[in-house]
């Protein structure tokens, strides 16, 4: 027991110093990981924009029609009945582009 407390006092800040290099190696060894992983998700996320900047603009045309279609029946009414029929028109079109 002796010779091990012996060992242990002479050689305790070795021992400390060692771990702790060891332990800076595995922290080095993470960020890597994680720098990896952050270019992996950056580059899928700006896929996912392409992707949706895509789909947004062929929507975009078939939106302006219907936008103007609503138009044009908005001004040929001129009661006040076509105009709710209208703005209800409206109002169903915007739902079901957000709720399909």
């Amino acid at each position: 027991m002796e010779k091990f407390l012996d060992l242990y006092e002479r050689y305790a800040l070795e021992g400390i110093g060692l771990v702790m290099i060891l332990v800076l190696i595995l922290v080095c060894v993470e960020i890597h990981k994680i720098n990896k992983i952050k270019k992996q998700m950056d580059t899928v996320i700006d896929k996912v924009v392409a992707y949706v900047d895509a789909i947004l603009q062929e929507d975009e045309p078939s939106k302006m029609q219907e936008i103007q279609k609503e138009e044009k029946k908005q001004n040929e009414g001129t009661g006040r009945g076509s105009k709710e029929e209208a703005q209800t028109l409206l109002i169903n079109s915007v739902l079901e582009e957000i709720f399909p």
